[in-house]
């Protein structure tokens, strides 16, 4: 008899589990006034929404002072395999790059608005421009580059994209 008490409280927890991640798609107002006490397990992994907000970093290069190419985003989510998974060798990559992201738009943040330029002596600026001037494979002196990190909705290629720091143009070295 317990076996089967059991069984039920798991299923019905199970079932409410599943259902509950599919609230965007359902009006579940009435499952939850049932969890006034939050029983019912809330999956959302290091984010309100998780893998739909990302950052971006793009960038382009200005030839000859004259004419600018178009944007081109640094490929940060190397995720291509289905292996990958398993064995990622990316992943530090990826992490370290979106650290960069992260940790450079709260100093430009903590910067007072009349010494914004100075984050051009950040680490994290110098990381990212490093990064991007690595990739680059540009081989006139006359080259200048500036990026921007884009945040982004969504992993479609539609997606809703806003740009949160737009960099100063560098020469490539």
């Amino acid at each position: 008899m317990i076996d089967y008490i059991t069984i039920t409280i798991l299923s019905a927890f199970t079932v409410l589990s599943i259902v509950f991640q599919l609230r965007n798609k359902f009006n579940l107002k009435k499952i939850w006034k049932l969890d006034k006490y939050g029983i019912i397990p809330n999956y959302s992994f290091f984010a309100p929404l998780p893998l739909t907000n990302d950052f971006r970093i793009i960038y382009r290069l200005t030839i000859n002072d004259m004419s600018k190419n178009d944007f081109e985003e640094l490929d940060i989510y190397q995720y291509k395999n289905w292996y990958q998974c398993l064995f990622n060798p990316f992943k530090y990559y990826n992490k370290g790059l979106i650290d960069l992201c992260v940790a450079l738009l709260k100093e430009y943040k903590n910067l007072e608005q009349d010494s914004k330029k100075f984050i051009q002596v950040s680490s994290n600026y110098i990381g990212i421009l490093n990064i991007i001037s690595d990739s680059i494979k540009s081989q006139n002196i006359d080259d200048e580059v500036e990026f921007s990190i884009v945040a982004t909705q969504d992993r479609s290629e539609d997606r809703k994209a806003s740009v949160v720091f737009r960099s100063f143009k560098h020469k490539i070295i």
